[in-house]
């Protein structure tokens, strides 16, 4: 168990495609591609910068959608959390991001060679 200082979360939410609320149609920003809005599932994904109490930078991690949903699991059944849904691809990105930085502390697993977290979820005596 390695201890860590502090830990930043930077939330992913689809935020590359440009969307008129009218069209049927959504553009990637960077690669410019037209697509339809029908055919975009949903996604939220997160990196945690992860910095040990040395403060030297132990490496960004991905976050999946999976893992991040298993996060609100269990912010949800947290005392002083009032969150129904758990699904993030349902939930602002200010709610995401908002709960996130309010979280203090958090138990984490690691894949260190793939700099993925593979477990994400709040101690049990938060």
């Amino acid at each position: 168990m390695a201890s860590i200082s502090q830990f930043h979360w930077f939330v992913s939410a689809g935020k590359n495609v440009e969307s008129d609320d009218m069209g049927k149609f959504v553009e990637c920003v960077s690669c410019k591609t037209n697509m339809l809005k029908e055919f975009l599932k949903p996604t939220v994904c997160a990196n945690l910068v992860i910095i040990n109490e040395n403060g030297e930078n132990i490496g960004r991690f991905h976050c999946s959608g999976a893992i991040l949903n298993k996060m609100f699991e269990s912010v949800k059944g947290t005392q002083n959390y009032n969150i129904e849904e758990t699904d993030t691809s349902k939930l602002s990105r200010k709610l995401i991001t908002e709960t996130l930085l309010l979280v203090k502390k958090v138990s984490l697993q690691l894949i260190m060679e793939e700099n993925v977290i593979a477990l994400c979820k709040l101690p049990h005596n938060y």
